[in-house]
């Protein structure tokens, strides 16, 4: 999961929201919604944060392997509904879709573990700095800005 958050530079609620219908032969990742959960009315979609947040991302052959990792590894889903969306990508042990909530504490938890038997102590890293390591990579790379604001969702 961490391999595909840092192949795509995808927002950690725009991640969430993946489903299984994935365009694989074109390899294309297309982004229209984004998956959030309040502890008071649960699951909810949301539009992409920004209006250029609609946006068809190509996969690369990196993220292409690692959604076909996580497709044969997937559990089993619970039947849920949420905003017309169903079949997420990612689930919890109860096969209910995972939320932004999930990979801040699995990147907590995994920050704290190295710590502990590190003496070179790793900063606070959350999920969005997946995005900006995309977003450097990619810049770093020599890519046109333009295309970069547009794979990032950004006017």
């Amino acid at each position: 999961e961490v391999v595909l958050l840092l192949e795509t530079g995808l927002r950690i609620s725009e991640f969430c929201g993946l489903t299984t219908h994935i365009d694989m032969q074109n390899k294309i990742l297309n982004i229209d919604h984004q998956l959030l959960k309040d502890s008071e009315i649960g699951y909810y979609i949301e539009t992409p944060k920004t209006k250029n947040g609609k946006r068809e991302l190509p996969l690369t052959e990196r993220a292409y392997q690692a959604i076909q990792r996580i497709l044969k590894n997937r559990g089993k889903a619970q039947p849920l509904i949420v905003g017309g969306y169903s079949n997420f990508l990612f689930l919890n042990r109860e096969g209910l879709p995972k939320v932004a909530g999930n990979y801040e504490g699995m990147v907590r938890g995994l920050i704290k573990k190295y710590n502990k038997y590190h003496t070179d102590k790793l900063p606070n890293i959350t999920p969005h700095s997946f995005r900006h390591t995309y977003c450097t990579n990619m810049a770093n790379r020599g890519m046109n800005p333009n295309t970069l604001q547009y794979l990032m969702g950004h006017a």
